[in-house]
């Protein structure tokens, strides 16, 4: 896969714990972008942002931008796949 995107609560079950502080995140998507065998990995965190990580260890940390209410999240991990 060139890309896997999961949400930060579906990230957690497949490690098996919280990713509770920045350390904890970006240990986590490391540790799942290895196991996946994916080119990149990219948690979304609704209101945080997402983090993207890539080969070599590389993380890159992408905040909100224009941040709004949002009402309903169905749906919005499909438009990031898509945008990407």
């Amino acid at each position: 896969a060139d890309i896997l995107t999961p949400n930060q609560p579906e990230a957690e079950k497949n490690l098996g714990r919280e990713l509770a502080t920045e350390t904890d995140l970006l240990d986590g998507g490391r540790e799942l972008l290895e196991a996946s065998g994916a080119k990149h990995l990219l948690i979304t965190q609704g209101k945080d942002g997402m983090t993207l990580f890539e080969g070599g260890g590389l993380a890159q940390r992408i905040p909100v931008f224009n941040q709004r209410d949002v009402f309903d999240v169905t749906g919005a991990g499909d438009t990031v796949v898509s945008v990407l």
